[in-house]
């Protein structure tokens, strides 16, 4: 009997360890399957955010680019009108300074003529060459007045208390300022104001 339960004991107790093996070996193989289908999904992650990153990079890139050419030619343009306002203005200006010189150098003559006339003793002489100088008078000023501003009369504004004026000139670099005037129409009176 005892050799029996001994057997019993020995065939009972070998048999229940290798059921645990089998069942820990599925649990262990089927967590590796999970492991391997989660390190998968990970691996493909990692990759989509490389492509994606690639997909960021190459579109920045690419507006950087169109951006940069954009000011690129802004900037030639704006530096063409600036050469080009600078030519006119200063050929405008030489015009003036020419005009200015010729008239100083009438100017100088006239006084110098006028110095030697005082200097005349004869007065007979005096009168004639007085004449002379007088009929050719003081030298002819070239300087016209700049002409007046165009006003833009669509983008002029009003509200009760604000009055927004837009005009241009053609003048504007010889002209400091400008007067402006303008009619408030009531019920009673109209009023002008500058």
């Amino acid at each position: 009997m005892e050799e029996g339960c001994k057997g019993v004991q020995r065939t009972s107790c070998s048999h229940m360890p290798k059921q645990t093996l089998e069942t820990n070996l599925t649990n262990l193989v089927k967590r590796n399957s999970e492991l391997e289908n989660q390190m998968a999904k990970l691996i493909q992650i990692c990759q989509q955010v490389e492509v994606n990153t690639a997909m960021h990079e190459a579109k920045l890139m690419e507006e950087c680019d169109e951006l940069m050419e954009i000011i690129r030619q802004r900037k030639q343009v704006i530096a063409v009108k600036i050469k080009e306002t600078k030519v006119m203005k200063l050929r405008k200006l030489a015009q003036q300074v020419a005009n200015c010189r010729q008239c100083l150098e009438r100017s100088t003559v006239l006084i110098n003529q006028a110095e030697h006339i005082l200097k005349e003793n004869d007065h007979a002489r005096f009168l004639q060459t007085a004449r002379n100088v007088a009929e050719r008078g003081p030298p002819a000023n070239h300087m016209t007045a700049p002409n007046p501003p165009s006003v833009r009369e669509e983008l002029c504004t009003a509200s009760h208390d604000t009055i927004t004026v837009h005009w241009i000139s053609e003048d504007e670099f010889s002209v400091s300022s400008y007067e402006l005037q303008y009619t408030i129409f009531t019920g009673q009176a109209n009023f002008i104001s500058k």
